[in-house]
């Protein structure tokens, strides 16, 4: 039984054998009677392109080994000039098994000096071809070479390219190794070592560049906007190519690394460079997450998706670490890239001498079309197109070569589409603390194209101006008059504030002072050399300026010579209050220099006259801010004067003219007459007293009983003169002369104006003529005697006291008159004198009077 068993096994091996040996001598008789076209024609159907083979031989052994000589292989579509692949020698081995199966084409090959040509001439680039038409097992590429030609010039050549792949028949992975040297024009550029991993679906490589030069690579005809003219990389790379795309990572560092960009003043030539970070390319998207990308003090993170095409966007999220400018020399870091690119940075840059800029973030999604104008702010940007924040410290910034740095500069600034905000800026001046600063620009699509002469911080006063805000303080409580704080109009105004960041210039708007602050608003003006609407304001409580700037479209009117001012222009009101005087109309122009303010052609109505002033205002000192101003009153109402003496309305009438100075400090906490020094010579005309508390405690004395009716009703005079000064809150008078048709009055003395009840002493004196003529007919000799050339004939002295409002009066004798009113007896002439003396008994009599009046007014 086992026999014929055996037997019967032997009987099926020779038959099976005989199958194969047929099979063989069919497969070998094929083969060699085609030739090398019968191997072109299948490979050339295997590859979809066209492959030529000059020469084959073939071996028995082991395995079917295939020598081919002479093998070009050309692109799909082409069909003459040099072919893609030549190789002079090319032995493929293939196993019996395989072979009688009716796979012709070995699997194994090695290939000896092979030459591979990029970018294939006339090759689409529709996508990415992964799943190889011609199976492998092992591949060996001995002393091989890849021409890669991108444009003009020599080509970029991998030589001695030594590589082997193989393919796992369980796992059905491709995995090998190559090396290669890179040159070009006969230069060597670096070195490139691989190990990859291909799988069914994909390829997986990672590797080694050395010393790989960019200047000789074919970079300007592959990226022609990336000019890059030196650097040399050395670092790792790792790529998973499938047919969905392509994963990879790399980290690179780059010395010597130099680009030329035209659109920038300078290159970019970081003395240190590395790139670290991870990119993929799916569904027709490049995405890349970098996790260091450092250009000297430039450090990114972050990711970055970018879609080409027709409506192609690019959006991402960068952060960049911590950086200082300023003392970093000449390394790159943002502001200085920035100002390659834009001079309003480039300013930036040079005048920045010391700060950190912390916790940068920029988050953006901008399509691909015109991606250049809108990274330089060239057209108006959306909120969700661009937003960017930062924060910075420690900051010093000299607006200026000669003037004297912005010190401890912190603050953030975030931009938003096409609006920068900045909030919280603060800084410091030769040790002094500017306000705190917090602005907001809508149009950045202007403040980032602003002409060089505007763009920079104004240079300011040059020198501290710490009396500005208790000038401020004091005109918003109002305490120059009324409690009321002033309205401006500025026409064609410039300001040149430091604080304000950019110059201001042909501002039209309405200056006011609600609650304790300043105000501008309604303003339209050129901020930077732009025009813009603008509304800013101080607060002095918190010692801040806020801004609001939105830019409009269109030019700006050219500026005027610089005049040395850092404030200049015309300013208007409808009224300010002075004290109890009350300026309508005002009108005038300001310009400061340095902390010192002048006032030019100030002009107003006061009491339907005409008011003219020019004066000064320092902001040198820290408490107070003095001023000086010389005035001149015509024609106004003698009405004006009633104010700081409490009286009635209708009191005083006549025309007023005045002229003198009016000084004192604006200080917060103080009343004008605190503060004020007034000193002023005025003169009144055709008018009429009434109702003065002095007129109506003279007509109580006895001893006026003849000419009581005098002051019981209105008292006309044809002038009245005198020189009014005002000091620490004191009204004082030396040479108050009123003359009238009935009456001349002498006058002086002192009213204290801040006493709650306005406390006086006065001395007056009183010389009649029409209310004496009786004793002139009777003693005609006494008219020439006694008259005099003032043509007085009898003088009566009387002294006032206590509150205005309600005096006591007493007369007195011309020898009890003291200094300073002693004026008032030479006033009067020797007539008077001559008249006592003649008189003796005069004296007695009037001593005897004196006496009387004075028991009398202490029983009132």
């Amino acid at each position: 039984m086992q026999a014929a068993l055996k037997a019967n096994w032997w009987r099926m091996l020779r038959a099976a054998l005989l199958l194969v040996a047929i099979g063989i001598g069919v497969a070998v008789t094929v083969t060699v009677s085609s030739g090398p076209h019968f191997i072109a024609g299948a490979l050339t159907q295997l590859l979809g392109r066209r492959v030529e083979i000059a020469g084959l031989e073939l071996r028995l052994g082991r395995a079917l080994e295939i020598e081919l000589t002479g093998v070009r292989a050309f692109a799909a579509d082409s069909t003459d000039g040099d072919p893609m692949l030549e190789v002079p020698r090319a032995r493929g081995r293939q196993s019996w098994p395989r072979l009688l199966a009716g796979q012709f084409v070995p699997l194994e090959w090695t290939l000896e000096q092979p030459l591979l040509r990029l970018p294939l001439t006339g090759e689409r680039q529709a996508g990415i071809q992964l799943q190889p038409r011609l199976p492998l097992l092992k591949l060996t590429i001995q002393d091989g070479t890849v021409e890669w030609r991108a444009g003009q010039g020599e080509p970029v050549l991998l030589e001695g390219i030594q590589l082997l792949a193989q393919r796992s028949a369980v796992l059905g992975s491709l995995v090998g190794s190559l090396t290669a040297e890179v040159s070009r024009g006969g230069d060597p550029l670096g070195r490139v070592a691989l190990d990859f991993r291909g799988l069914t679906q994909g390829v997986a490589l990672e590797g080694e560049l050395r010393a790989l030069e960019l200047a000789a690579l074919p970079l300007p005809d592959l990226l022609p906007d990336l000019p890059i003219s030196s650097g040399r990389v050395d670092g790792r790379i790792a790529l998973q190519i499938e047919e969905e795309g392509i994963e990879g990572a790399v980290d690179f560092i780059i010395t010597d690394f130099h680009m030329d960009l035209p659109q920038l003043s300078g290159p970019i030539a970081p003395s240190e460079m590395r790139l670290r970070g991870e990119g993929s390319w799916r569904n027709g998207e490049l995405s890349l997450y970098p996790h260091a990308i450092r250009l000297d003090d430039l450090a990114l993170t972050g990711s970055l998706h970018l879609r080409p095409g027709p409506r192609g966007r690019v959006r991402g999220r960068l952060v960049l670490d911590p950086f200082r400018f300023g003392r970093a020399g000449g390394r790159l870091q943002l502001i200085r890239l920035l100002g390659l690119r834009h001079q309003t940075w480039k300013g930036v840059d040079e005048r920045a001498e010391d700060g950190w800029i912390d916790d940068l973030e920029v988050n953006f999604d901008l399509p691909l079309d015109g991606l250049d104008e809108a990274l330089a702010f060239r057209r108006k940007l959306r909120p969700e197109e661009l937003t960017l924040v930062a924060r910075f410290r420690d900051g010093v910034y000299r607006p200026y070569p000669d003037a004297a740095p912005l010190e401890h500069i912190v603050g953030e600034l975030r931009v938003i589409g096409n609006v920068l905000e900045l909030d919280g800026l603060r800084m410091t001046r030769s040790g002094h603390p500017l306000p705190s600063i917090n602005l907001r620009v809508d149009g950045m699509h202007r403040l980032a194209h602003l002409p060089r002469a505007e763009r920079n911080p104004p240079p300011g006063p040059g020198e501290p101006i710490p009396g500005l805000g208790p000038a401020f303080t004091a005109l918003a409580e109002g305490q120059t008059g009324d409690g009321k704080a002033p309205v401006f109009r500025l026409s064609n105004f410039r300001i040149g504030y430091t604080a304000f960041l950019l110059p201001i210039r042909n501002l039209n708007g309405r200056l006011s002072f609600p609650k304790g602050g300043v105000v501008i608003e309604d303003a339209t003006c050129v901020v930077g050399g732009a025009p813009a609407r603008l509304r800013a304001g101080w607060d002095r409580r918190t010692n801040r300026v806020s801004a609001d700037i939105t830019y409009e479209d269109g030019n700006a009117p050219p500026p005027t010579a610089d005049d040395g001012s850092w404030i200049e222009g015309r300013f208007e009101s409808e009224s300010v209050s002075f004290g109890t005087w009350l300026v309508e109309g005002v009108a005038g122009r300001l310009r400061a220099r340095g902390a010192q303010v002048q006032f030019t052609e100030v002009e107003g109505q006061l009491g339907h006259g005409d008011l003219q002033a020019h004066g000064s205002v320092s902001l040198a000192e820290p408490s107070g801010a003095p001023f000086r101003f010389e005035i001149d009153i015509k024609g106004a109402d003698a009405d004006i004067l009633r104010g700081y003496l409490q009286l009635e309305e209708g009191t005083v009438t006549g025309r007023a003219f005045a002229r003198g100075e009016l000084s004192g400090r604006l200080e917060p906490g103080r009343r004008f007459l605190e503060q004020a020094e007034v000193d002023l010579l005025t003169r009144l005309e055709d008018g009429t007293l009434e109702r003065l508390p002095a007129t109506i405690a003279l007509a109580r004395l006895p001893s006026l009983q003849g000419v009581r009716a005098l002051f019981g009703q209105p008292l006309p005079y044809d002038t009245i003169s005198a020189r009014f000064r005002i000091q620490a809150g004191v009204l004082h008078t030396e040479n108050f002369s009123l003359q009238g048709p009935e009456l001349r009055m002498l006058a002086a003395g002192d009213i204290d104006l801040l006493s709650e009840d306005l406390q006086a002493d006065m001395t007056v004196a009183l010389l009649f003529l029409q209310t004496v003529d009786w004793l002139i007919e009777k003693l005609p000799i006494l008219r020439d005697l006694v008259l005099g050339k003032d043509r007085n004939l009898v003088a009566l002295y009387f002294r006032l006291e206590g509150p205005w409002e309600d005096p006591k009066a007493r007369l007195v004798t011309p020898a009890a008159i003291q200094a300073p009113t002693d004026w008032a007896a030479r006033i009067i002439g020797s007539g008077v004198e001559r008249l006592i003396d003649l008189f003796s008994i005069g004296e007695s009599r009037a001593k005897s009077q004196t006496d009387d009046d004075a028991g009398q007014t202490q029983d009132q």
